[in-house]
């Protein structure tokens, strides 16, 4: 019995070292866990290094206004090019994204616009789907 309760304290001990925390910590309280394998910080310790603010791509909400009559925008997404200015309104063709249309006319959130897809006419499209490359 002496001998099982040796052994069984000489494991606690051991997953106790192999498992436990060292108390050591760096300048910002901060360590290393060999349990689970992270960096972690304790009683609100933070990074030496500040963090940067993540940068986002987005493209720029440019609004389409009667200002752009004349002038070609990128299409940014795939869109449905209408026979009126309206959801409503029957589907002529989908443009792809990425490609570029001239702004004929402007009415609301909608723009009568010219392509090289369409082969001969115009079409609307909501300008929510457009940007232009100022």
């Amino acid at each position: 019995m002496k001998k099982s309760l040796m052994v069984l304290l000489f494991l606690s001990v051991c997953a106790t070292l192999t498992f436990g925390h060292s108390g050591r910590t760096d300048a910002n309280g901060g360590h290393y866990n060999r349990k689970t394998g992270t960096y972690h910080y304790h009683n609100g310790g933070k990074s030496s290094t500040p963090s940067e603010k993540a940068k986002t791509s987005e493209t720029p909400k440019t609004t389409i206004s009667s200002s752009d009559v004349g002038s070609k925008v990128h299409v940014i997404q795939d869109a449905n090019l209408r026979t009126g200015p309206g959801s409503t309104f029957e589907i002529l063709k989908v443009i792809k994204k990425d490609s570029y249309v001239t702004i004929l006319s402007v009415e609301g959130n909608w723009a009568n616009v010219e392509s090289e897809e369409l082969f001969a006419g115009t079409a609307w499209i909501s300008t929510s789907l457009l940007r232009t490359e100022k």
